[in-house]
């Protein structure tokens, strides 16, 4: 009886990996660019409140450019397998600030199941613009062809004289928009690594980031992250590596 049992586990841990990894695959869409650090478990915390806010700051590098994004993030638990959650960032690429929104869904799989309470499927989209600088340009005009005779009877035809004028710099302004799905384990509280009486746990993610209006296409992300609960909420720190590696710090208050 024990072994069916653990023959029925593996063949459904196989079926729930090939569906995570197949989802990322066909999507062609982890931390998350625009949006804050991961940050969480993958068992959805019924006994919290059901609504928290965030704070976060996320720094690295994004398209050999210097990047950071500094948010606010809303939570809701809708139901005990699925939360909900909206951001709101300033984000930094090189000399441009902008704001990003976005939003995304955490869905448990542990009712699915029964052997993955540890584990949920996440996915998000992110949206901000960033500006190019094209630069000063000098554009030189020509007059001409002009007819001359060369000397022996001839008509030679020189290009006449050129002027150059100067154009200022102009500003192009893209919409970057970064779609992802991730597959989300977490694990038991590790003992030694925590405060005040209460032990951090651990999280892994892995998954594939798509973009639209910058020089990446998809890239491969796997992260890992340490949530400590406190009284008032939880604070957490991860890193990520989505090309280059991105570090994120936050803090989960929970509203009454």
């Amino acid at each position: 009886m024990s072994y069916t049992r653990h023959t029925r586990a593996v063949y459904s841990s196989v079926l729930v990996l090939s569906l995570a990894f197949g989802l990322l695959a066909s999507s062609g869409v982890q931390a998350e660019f625009f949006g804050l650090s991961t940050g969480r478990l993958a068992n959805i915390d019924v006994s919290a409140p059901q609504r928290s806010v965030e704070l976060g700051v996320v720094s690295g590098e994004l398209d050999g450019a210097d990047y950071d994004t500094k948010g606010v993030r809303f939570n809701y638990t809708l139901r005990s397998d699925l939360q909900l959650y909206a951001d709101v960032g300033q984000v930094s690429v090189g000399s441009t600030d902008e704001i990003s929104l976005g939003g995304g869904a955490v869905f448990s799989l542990g009712k699915v199941f029964e052997f993955a309470k540890a584990a949920a499927l996440k996915g998000s989209i992110h949206q901000t613009k960033m500006s190019e600088y094209l630069g000063d340009r000098d554009v030189t005009n020509c007059t001409g062809p002009l007819a001359s005779p060369d000397g022996f009877g001839n008509l030679i035809f020189l290009e006449g004289p050129c002027s150059t004028t100067s154009t200022r710099g102009a500003s192009r302004t893209t919409t970057v928009r970064a779609m992802s799905l991730e597959f989300l384990l977490s694990g038991n509280p590790l003992p030694g690594i925590g405060f005040q009486g209460h032990a951090a746990s651990w999280y892994a993610n892995v998954g594939l980031q798509t973009f639209s209006g910058v020089d990446l296409d998809t890239e491969l992300g796997v992260g890992v992250g340490l949530v400590l609960p406190i009284s008032q909420g939880e604070v957490y720190a991860g890193l990520d590596m989505i090309d280059k590696p991105l570090l994120g710090i936050g803090f989960r208050y929970y509203l009454q």
